[in-house]
């Protein structure tokens, strides 16, 4: 009954049915798919009148749709799907009905069409990570401009997703004062020039109101933002002034799907 966090995967048939008649204030949900949607655990989900935090790792298509996500979550603030996500059609049509509370969200498979339903629906995010191709650049925009809680962003950049120069010039010109950290990932080794890198912090350091940034750089398997000499130089030049807050580089597996 008091139940407020469950990790579990989708074969748990018969634990769903003992938990469907008391279990009615989870806050937190994980769940991993491993097998065809049962009708008890769609039922334990809607069922749910505290749920915050959503994540659903390998949710193909067919599982979303089935789960009766035309329910609404009052009180949702977290969404991530890992790996996969579900058809465009039915999360757009979700985010409309939930995406007003959402104060993190995550998707690693997106299209033009998602991204600007994420700027119409979500306008209270705080966290976000989602994908851009290269010419999408006006989508993102939208988004910082209507997302103006917006504190923290995660970008692919390379090969057919944004560049890394025009990122930067979009989010330093149209993100919100609250934002102040930046996750980078390159999908390719990084073609960012040390000049275009020194122009994003010059241009920081002129915003108004002022605030220091966070900047991560992530290494996965296709490459990087290059840490040489003069690039590390720049990012400790402007540590020393207070521009930037941290800078970290994270190793992590990301597979874009």
């Amino acid at each position: 009954m008091n139940l407020s966090e469950l990790k579990c995967n989708s074969n748990h048939t018969e634990l769903f049915n003992q938990l469907i008649p008391i279990c009615h204030n989870i806050q937190s949900l994980d769940i991993i798919f491993k097998c065809n949607v049962s009708k008890d655990l769609k039922d334990l989900i809607s069922s749910q009148n505290c749920l915050k935090h959503l994540s659903l790792i390998q949710p193909y298509y067919k599982y979303f749709n089935e789960l009766q996500y035309y329910i609404k979550f009052t009180q949702l603030q977290i969404l991530k799907f890992d790996y996969a996500c579900p058809k465009v059609e039915s999360l757009i049509t979700f985010l409309e009905i939930n995406g007003n509370n959402l104060k993190e969200l995550y998707l690693y498979k997106c299209n033009n069409l998602l991204n600007l339903s994420i700027a119409i629906f979500c306008p209270n995010l705080k966290s976000l990570f989602t994908l851009f191709m290269k010419n999408e650049l006006e989508t993102l925009k939208l988004i910082l401009i209507n997302c103006q809680q917006l504190e923290s962003i995660k970008i692919w950049c390379g090969s057919n997703y944004l560049k890394e120069n025009d990122m930067l010039e979009i989010i330093v010109k149209n993100s919100s004062k609250n934002f102040h950290e930046l996750n980078l990932y390159n999908y390719v080794k990084s073609d960012l020039l040390s000049k275009d890198l020194e122009s994003f912090f010059i241009s920081w350091k002129d915003r108004i109101p002022s605030k220091s940034i966070t900047f991560i750089v992530i290494k996965g398997f296709g490459g990087s933002l290059d840490t040489n000499n003069e690039n590390m130089k720049i990012i400790e030049k402007y540590k020393k002034f207070g521009i930037i807050k941290k800078f970290l580089v994270e190793k992590k597996k990301i597979f874009c799907r």
